[in-house]
């Protein structure tokens, strides 16, 4: 059954690429909807191929896939094979069922306005670095410890060490950054936006930076995105000695079990679904207030809660506040889900294809956006690619900020007319 069930998901997901693949071939790049496939084989099949390999690992919140019923392991991989198609269902709904793909550009700085862009990046990017890299020195060096107060210390405000990596994202797609200037200026844009984040305590954001260039800087290369994904692989289990105090203080760590770690752990959401599967009503829920509040939760993210009292917390705190064995308001982190597990979790089994559609039908307005300002690209298929692993209020406060400074960065510096919404993107005939 192992083996069967692991081909069963591989294939649906490597025959959702293949479009993204035909796309890349044409020298354009790939539709954000393209993008799910990628992050469906980041969160599902690579742990799935690890168990298949034999690779145990010890979770004290969930046991290896393969180990739940047969009942759970087969609905939990019907689910994650569907997932994408049903999401690329509700992309059509957006675009009105006709094939479309955006053209995406690059941008180009207005004239008079390039020395003020410039000056602006450099003094934001290097203000707030020399904010994240204070923060650190304050926690005396540690990240982990730094990681644990600065929640505290900025609330919202911890958006601003994500500014950096929004003006690094909105630069890649300019012409300039292809000038001799403009590629010593994306370095020291990359260099400043991997330090600002280490305030935050994140691997994630300290990788992003370089995914963003290596990916979107350049024309998209599938033997380049292969090859980055291993090496990024390696270094972020390398760093779990920096970002991790169990890490940091086990020395004896093999390097190994450190891939491994990562691997099953961060990047594996198959065992913890079929988890979700078992315990799942057929409507409503059984963890949250009432059904739907981890969404509303995250629709009301960026209003203080003096304004907004009623909107509780997010679907991923209740549930490790349950894995945890802790008071909701005493949990202050949380597990990383997939967007299944949080559809499954507020609504039950019969929100589940709803809301993928209803996903579909965001991504696909996202495409059509991004056919207007080529600038949102990097936030956009990355935040389509995290859904599978992170919940809705972790991508909204990493890629919802990141694509809120790539588009004030295209209304101030490359649009000369109000930027509207409701364009239609140009029709092109699938070859």
């Amino acid at each position: 059954m192992t083996f069967l069930v692991f081909c069963g998901v591989l294939l649906s997901h490597l025959l959702y690429l293949r479009h993204f693949v035909s796309i890349h071939r044409t020298g354009h790049l790939p539709r954000v909807v393209d993008f799910v496939g990628i992050g469906a084989l980041m969160y599902f099949d690579l742990g799935m191929a690890f168990e298949m390999l034999g690779v145990r690992y010890d979770n004290v919140y969930w046991r290896p896939f393969f180990d739940n019923s047969s009942e759970d392991v087969w609905a939990a991989a019907v689910l994650i094979a569907l997932a994408p198609w049903i999401i690329r269902v509700g992309s059509y709904l957006t675009n009105s069922g006709s094939p479309l793909q955006p053209q995406v550009g690059m941008g180009e700085l207005l004239h008079r306005r390039k020395p003020m862009f410039y000056v602006m990046a450099t003094v934001a990017t290097l203000g707030i670095d020399l904010l994240g890299f204070r923060q650190v020195l304050s926690a005396g060096g540690n990240i982990w410890e730094t990681r644990a107060g600065v929640g505290d210390d900025f609330g919202l405000a911890i958006t601003i060490f994500y500014i950096p990596l929004g003006i690094l994202a909105f630069f890649v797609r300019q012409k300039e950054s292809h000038t001799r200037f403009g590629q010593l200026f994306t370095i020291l844009l990359l260099l400043g936006s991997m330090i600002a984040p280490l305030a935050v305590g994140q691997r994630t954001l300290l990788l992003l930076p370089l995914l963003v260039v290596g990916l979107f800087w350049r024309r998209l290369s599938l033997a380049r995105m292969a090859i980055a994904g291993v090496l990024l692989l390696v270094v972020a289990a390398n760093l779990l000695t920096v970002f991790k105090y169990k890490f940091g203080n086990d020395q004896a760590t093999p390097r190994e079990n450190l891939v491994v770690t990562t691997v099953m752990f961060d990047l594996y959401r198959a065992n913890m679904l079929a988890e979700t599967i078992h315990n799942a009503p057929t409507a409503g829920t059984t963890l949250l207030p009432y059904p739907g509040s981890g969404y509303v939760y995250s629709g009301l993210f960026f209003v203080p809660r003096s304004l907004a009292p009623f909107k509780g917390e997010n679907t991923a705190k209740y549930y490790t506040a349950w894995k945890a064995g802790t008071a909701v308001q005493d949990t202050n982190w949380g597990l990383g889900m997939s967007l299944l597990d949080e559809l499954l979790l507020n609504f039950g089994f019969i929100g589940v294809v709803p809301g993928l559609l209803l996903y579909g039908v965001v991504i696909g307005w996202l495409d059509r956006l991004v056919a207007r300002v080529p600038s949102l690209i990097a936030p956009f298929c990355f935040s389509v690619m995290w859904m599978f692993g992170y919940s809705l209020p972790a991508e909204i406060l990493t890629f919802g900020v990141v694509a809120l400074v790539a588009l004030g960065m295209f209304a101030l510096f490359n649009s000369t007319t109000r930027l509207r919404f409701g364009f239609r993107p140009r029709r092109v005939v699938w070859r």
